[in-house]
């Protein structure tokens, strides 16, 4: 399969690097890690296949880190980066013929994070991907299988209720919709099967009675494999109140959700959305919508955004400019500049996407945009450009 193949490579660049750590002597004070659990967020067209992180000599040693470089230019197909004094980015190089292989590898390790993480909504990529990846679906786990297909239809227009998983007698999610003569219940089953696999007649049976126990207008099975013959026969007998559906309804049903999320953030963005949110983001910073993030090796700089929009986990996030309070330009200290909200605009200011988290002691930051995001408390944040 390709992408154990692309992680043989990735493996073997980790032991080259292991191997020239281990000669130099500057072990055990490195690391590995990939994109997506440096930066949690999505990987760009020439992804960054490996995070190399020390706290060594490399820091201090241009020499070093250049014979690191030539090391692994000799020995892989990868090329790296110094990104800062304690981390090192590794890329798969510009003419090497498996570039693409690597990005598509790397957009659908991102859509296994989304999914595995339950951020479903706000992320319109995720849908974007299942939609051109449908057929790799068997790869999932089976409860969040049918978390995707609770996040699809629920992204679709439809009250959703997913059962808690085992046992649940036939029926994985209840979906609710109103229309002019009430409401309509659908239930559905959700087989995530390997490839080879197919679903039985027995399966299909068991949604049907379960349509008619609870009266429901219909019954969705829905697989990630195939059916068999005898149970695609006896849903025909069923006329509209069963429906099969495979990975290429899935992939129908994801276009239609992400169209449906991208609308949303959309609204998000409109210029009453912001002025509403700017509204109720004082300088005291009651309701915590406003986010600061020190950017540096030390603290260099500080930049602010404010919190447009939260669903679940996953939150909008946009900068706003900020203002020195006390000393010159180069240090002292600023805060978010909130006088003029009118020149605030998601045209102007760069807007993102955060992954909502907490510190140990319990306390919420922001992870996205390559920084972490905590809640600004309302005072003036120490700065120094020239540290």
């Amino acid at each position: 399969m390709a992408d154990r193949r692309l992680s043989k490579k990735i493996s073997h660049l980790q032991q080259v690097i292991r191997r020239w750590m281990g000669l130099r002597k500057l072990e055990p004070e490195f690391g590995f890690k990939s994109w997506i659990e440096r930066f949690a967020e999505e990987p760009g067209e020439s992804p960054v296949v490996l995070v190399l992180w020390y706290e060594n000599e490399l820091r201090t040693s241009f020499s070093l880190q250049n014979d690191l470089l030539a090391q692994v230019c000799a020995e892989t197909e990868f090329e790296g980066d110094p990104h800062d004094e304690n981390s090192i980015w590794f890329f798969v190089r510009e003419n090497n013929a498996l570039r693409q292989e690597y990005h598509e590898y790397f957009q659908w390790q991102w859509t296994l994070h989304l999914i595995e993480s339950s951020y479903f909504d706000l992320h319109e990529e995720l849908y974007v991907a299942v939609a051109g990846t449908s057929g790799r679906l068997q790869e999932l786990p089976w409860r969040k299988f049918e978390e995707l297909l609770d996040s699809i239809f629920r992204n679709n227009g439809y009250r959703t209720e997913l059962e808690k998983g085992r046992d649940d007698r036939g029926v994985d999610i209840r979906l609710y919709r109103h229309d002019i003569v009430g409401e309509v219940l659908t239930l559905v089953q959700a087989k995530c099967y390997a490839e080879d696999r197919a679903v039985s007649l027995e399966a299909v049976m068991a949604l049907s009675a379960a349509v008619d126990a609870e009266s429901a207008n219909r019954g969705i099975l829905v697989t990630s494999a195939r059916y068999l013959p005898s149970a695609k026969k006896f849903a025909d007998r069923r006329l509209h109140r069963l429906i099969l559906a495979d990975s290429s309804d899935i992939a129908a049903w994801s276009g239609q959700a992400a169209e449906q999320v991208r609308a949303a953030n959309r609204s998000s963005l409109s210029d009453s959305h912001v002025l509403e949110v700017l509204s109720k983001a004082t300088l005291a910073n009651e309701g915590g919508l406003i986010v600061c993030a020190s950017v540096g090796v030390r603290k260099i700089s500080n930049d602010y955004a404010l919190v447009l929009k939260e669903v679940g986990s996953v939150a909008l996030l946009m900068r706003i400019p900020s203002r020195v309070v006390d000393g010159d330009s180069t240090s002292r200290y600023n805060m978010p500049l909130l006088e003029r909200p009118q020149s605030l605009s998601p045209l102007d200011s760069p807007v993102f996407r955060a992954l909502k988290r907490r510190y140990s002691d319990g306390a919420v930051y922001y992870q996205g945009d390559h920084h972490e995001w905590r809640v600004w408390d309302g005072r003036p944040v120490f700065f120094d450009h020239t540290d």
